[in-house]
């Protein structure tokens, strides 16, 4: 795997966490927020029923305390209108021969909770440990009120389950006022005292069905608007990357090439001459090395301007990208110095190649340039394998000895100093030309051109 690769990878497992770290996050979040908003429906609701058994409480009470201060309330007897069996008198005669009969507190409260159960959906009852009418007998939960009433709490709810129905039980207590001692003194009750309580049920299945029905409508939505915003999230993120990798490609281009031609710099040409001098070590292959140097080009920028002078190289780099292979090297070496390289290729083969570099920079100089300025170049080109000399026999000695894979090291210190030698021989060439006239290419060769 190349170095890119790694970094690539590396890249997209660092993305990949960062999405999963905020998508986790987002459905935290989303999730709790719909967990609080359900349960605090659900508290209001409670709220809101805790608050109705008060209110039908209060109502009750102050019915039965007005009937109480008038010793309950006369209503004639028709059918279905019945004697109270528990109090002592409870009928008097009219003059004109009809019936009238008491309707006690107790009496009255049972009979308005039989009008609100068809009419409300709720019902009442008055409840005591000591009831005189058996139907005021309390069931096993008004009971275990009744007993806590006894220990000091004055109200207690519940929710209970009766069937499909969900049941709101609501109890209060009632204590014994002056108007109530005509009935309760001989049970032993006291002014001040619990004598029993009010038993409200309040049938709350419609509530709690809309309750969940509305606990489905948020978690739905929780889970569409977590969906929506995962995907924003996504979209807003991959075009951040798609941003950051071109600022990084962009980085990475700028670290390895040279701003004004757009040619490779000096350090990266550097580096890859030496993969390629790895690969010439292998029989058969050739390795051709060329130092472009502009003639003149101080004299165009004293005369022309820098701006001149930047044209001139502009045009050198875009004759050497016409020229070159896919698989060359081209690369600013250093101000108005040029690097080729040509993998697989003798002297002769770039000497073709840099002849058309020179004659096209030359054209392309003369669409950009004053009349008076002419865009001149001279090339020195080298080969490798070199000619046998002195100094090529002590390395390839060197070379022969590194057969070990602990010796890696020192044979590609061995071809980094070929590479040296071949850009040396190259230079030298290039001087060569320039001091033949200029405006040329020529070959390195050993006996003409000895290394100083």
């Amino acid at each position: 795997m190349t170095e890119k690769a790694d970094s690539d990878h590396v890249q997209e497992k660092a993305y990949k966490v960062f999405l999963a770290a905020v998508s986790l996050v987002i459905i935290i979040l989303i999730a709790a927020i719909a967990l609080g908003t359900v349960a605090r429906n659900n508290t209001q609701i409670n709220k809101l029923f805790l608050e109705q058994g008060r209110v039908l409480f209060r109502q009750i009470s102050l019915t039965r305390i007005w009937a109480a201060r008038y010793g309950g309330v006369y209503v004639f007897k028709s059918a279905g209108v019945e004697s109270n069996p528990w109090l002592l008198s409870p009928d008097i005669n009219t003059d004109d021969g009809r019936v009238l009969t008491l309707r006690n507190p107790a009496v009255m409260t049972r009979e308005i909770s039989d009008l609100s159960i068809a009419r409300e959906g709720y019902s009442f009852k008055p409840v005591s440990l000591k009831a005189i009418n058996p139907a005021n007998y309390p069931d096993s939960f008004e009971e275990a009120v009744l007993l806590s009433f006894d220990q000091g709490k004055t109200e207690a709810w519940a929710t209970i389950n009766n069937g499909p129905n969900s049941i709101f039980r609501y109890m209060a207590a009632l204590k014994t006022r002056e108007s109530c001692l005509s009935c309760h003194a001989e049970q032993g009750y006291k002014l001040g005292d619990v004598r029993g309580a009010i038993s409200i049920s309040i049938d709350i299945t419609k509530q709690l069905s809309d309750l969940k029905l509305t606990a489905l409508m948020v978690f739905a939505l929780a889970v569409l608007a977590t969906a929506m915003t995962m995907w924003l999230i996504y979209l807003t993120v991959r075009r951040l990357r798609r941003k950051l990798v071109k600022a990084y490609e962009d980085l990475a281009i700028a670290a390895i090439t040279d701003g004004l031609s757009g040619l490779l710099n000096r350090k990266e040409a550097l580096k890859r001459l030496q993969i390629e001098m790895e690969k010439a070590q292998r029989p058969g292959i050739k390795l051709a090395a060329a130092i472009i140097d502009a003639d003149n080009f101080k004299s165009i920028n004293d005369n022309f301007g820098h701006a001149s002078g930047d044209a001139a190289i502009k045009s050198i780099a875009k004759a050497m990208k016409k020229e070159a292979r896919i698989y060359d090297i081209a690369a600013r070496f250093g101000g108005e110095e040029f690097l080729m390289v040509f993998p697989g290729s003798s002297a002769e083969g770039a000497f073709s190649a840099c002849e058309r570099i020179r004659e096209t920079a030359t054209e392309l100089g003369k669409e950009v340039l004053d009349d008076n300025a002419k865009l001149t170049l001279s090339i020195g080109i080298a080969e490798y394998p070199f000619e046998e000399d002195k100094t090529v026999k002590l390395f390839n000695e060197n070379a022969r000895e590194d057969k070990q894979d602990a010796a890696l090291k020192r044979t590609r210190d061995f071809t980094v100093s070929l590479s040296e030698i071949l850009l040396l021989k190259a230079d030298r060439a290039m001087y060569e030309a320039k001091k033949t006239g200029k405006n040329r290419c020529v070959i390195y060769k050993r006996d003409a051109m000895p290394l100083s």
